[in-house]
């Protein structure tokens, strides 16, 4: 089904259903270049291959720049509140080759939105995905800190057990979550590519700075970049991301 968006959005997309019944929603330039390159974004927590109305100030935004460059986006569903589970990278694979099928994709830039971070920045050491770089909004690096937070912080371990079929003690969650959580995997798995983080600096309730992506970009300080543009709002603020800076990120990654 081919949709028009809203006035707001002015770009136009196609809802349909990857090979894994994931629903999937596609961005094209009107005219496809050979070997244009594709941007998947993985949505946040609560979202869905929709984008969520309350994030379209900065997603249509910067979907439009990436239309305008002649490159592709596309968004999985991720069967929901997935939390970076195998399920959920499985989810963006089966999307890329989707997409790779209609026409080949030399490399992918991934998206991540808060939630949607683990799944991104998982895409990189799981291999079958060609990505040449990760943009993070506001995201999620340290699934350990979102399933136990400290005071003050949303506490999502009710979800997350869902995520995982951990038990309702917690006891297995080491083992339920081994190798999905990028603060706990080795730096190399994550250094050959370029790192880009638009993170606000007053989030006080869902995805802490400091744990998350000041940590990561300790870890990953190897990376050929790993810039960080900060926000005064609060989490997944309209204006926190900035399509020129997110289209020169990719350029630099698509290079």
């Amino acid at each position: 089904m081919v949709a028009t968006a809203t006035p707001q959005q002015m770009i136009t997309f196609e809802q349909t259903v990857q090979p894994n019944g994931q629903a999937c929603r596609i961005w094209e330039p009107p005219v496809l270049l050979p070997d244009a390159p594709l941007i998947i974004v993985s949505h946040q927590y609560t979202g869905n291959e929709q984008i969520a109305p309350s994030a379209a100030g900065y997603t249509y935004a910067v979907i439009t720049a990436c239309i305008a460059e002649g490159w592709r986006v596309a968004a999985s569903n991720m069967h929901a509140n997935s939390w970076g589970n195998p399920t959920a990278v499985n989810d963006n694979v089966d999307l890329y080759s989707m997409m790779n099928t209609r026409q080949a994709v030399p490399k992918v830039l991934m998206w991540g939105q808060s939630m949607g971070g683990l799944a991104s920045a998982l895409a990189v050491p799981d291999g079958r995905i060609p990505v040449v770089g990760v943009a993070l909004i506001d995201a999620v690096t340290n699934l350990a800190k979102a399933y136990g937070p400290s005071a003050g912080f949303a506490d999502f371990s009710g979800t997350i057990k869902t995520a995982y079929g951990i038990a309702s003690d917690g006891s297995d969650y080491a083992a339920k979550t081994a190798g999905s959580d990028p603060n706990l995997l080795a730096a190399s798995a994550f250094t050959s590519k370029r790192w880009r983080f638009y993170q606000s600096t007053s989030d006080t309730t869902q995805v802490e700075k400091a744990t998350n992506a000041d940590a990561f970009r300790t870890k990953i300080a190897a990376a050929p970049e790993s810039g960080m543009v900060t926000h005064r709002g609060g989490h997944l603020a309209n204006y926190c991301t900035h399509p020129a800076d997110f289209v020169a990120f990719a350029k630099r990654c698509f290079a």
